[in-house]
């Protein structure tokens, strides 16, 4: 989910609080154009210019990219940053006007001469998206402590990934965004692997809030070794557990047979009382 519309979604109170991390996390805006024309005129006037891919400039909308390697006649223009504020006022024929005026710059050209050539164009202006608000995230001084917040997996019902969560050097991309779900994707499987294991083995996992709360009862110290506490835990976890497994069959036509729901009852547990019910789906 984009950061701008994290702030207004529901969460479960202890996960916006967490979830207030994200305002140390930059979020900009872009303005893209993409114009198609009736022949890639820019070769026609230059043809040192075949192999054009970028094309960077001090124009309006600065930076261009072709379609290098197949010889399409379309344009892509690229305007991203705090001056995007500077447009917002503009609707997609604005944009698209200012985009045309933008290559006549570049290649000193009439902006009517390529109107007449223009054959479709469209204009986005991600900041008027009332589903994105903006386009990628930025690092600022203190963006690494607040991915550290957001990324942490503490029990709770909500889980946070994204483009804003990645560290790697693919910051700002399509790439970074499914990089970081699939890294969480994976946090999962190894979840669901200890649930099947347990619900398999009929010793469940216990957390290290279950182990501590354990040994708490039996007077040790959080470090000690109260086996027999930790077992009791053990046995009334797996019992909760147990108890509510349900076919997922018999609660879906279409789902597959041998999986199972799994609805664990945060009070039924030995960490104590809760209104949280986490249910998992074990395929």
């Amino acid at each position: 989910m984009p950061l701008p519309l994290l702030k207004e979604i529901v969460l479960p109170p202890a996960e916006r609080e967490k979830a207030t991390a994200a305002a140390h996390i930059g979020f900009g805006n872009v303005v893209k154009i993409v114009l198609r024309f009736e022949t890639r005129w820019w070769v026609d006037k230059r043809m040192d210019l075949a192999d054009l891919t970028f094309l960077l400039s001090d124009a309006g909308i600065p930076v261009w990219w072709t379609q290098q390697h197949v010889e399409q006649p379309v344009l892509t223009g690229w305007f991203a940053g705090p001056k995007t504020a500077g447009m917002v006022r503009l609707n997609e024929p604005e944009l698209i006007e200012a985009g045309l005026g933008s290559l006549a710059d570049i290649f000193g050209l009439n902006p009517a001469e390529l109107m007449r050539t223009l054959v479709a164009a469209r204009a986005i202006n991600w900041a008027h998206d009332p589903f994105a608000r903006g386009a990628y995230s930025y690092a600022t001084p203190g963006t690494r402590a607040a991915q550290e917040v957001l990324s942490r997996i503490d029990g709770g019902p909500a889980f946070f990934s994204g483009e804003a969560l990645y560290r790697g050097r693919d910051t700002g991309t399509v790439e970074a965004a499914l990089a970081s779900g699939m890294g969480r994707r994976g946090l999962f499987s190894d979840k669901a692997s200890s649930l099947r294991r347990a619900l398999r083995t009929g010793v469940p996992i216990v957390s290290n809030a279950s182990r501590t709360a354990a040994t708490a009862s039996s007077g040790e110290a959080p470090g000690g070794g109260s086996c027999q506490a930790i077992e009791r835990a053990r046995s009334r976890a797996c019992g909760s557990a147990r108890s509510l497994i349900q076919p997922w069959s018999s609660r879906s036509r279409i789902a597959r047979p041998g999986a199972a729901l799994v609805s664990m009852d945060a009070g039924d547990s030995p960490t104590g009382p809760s209104s949280i019910t986490r249910k998992f789906w074990i395929i």
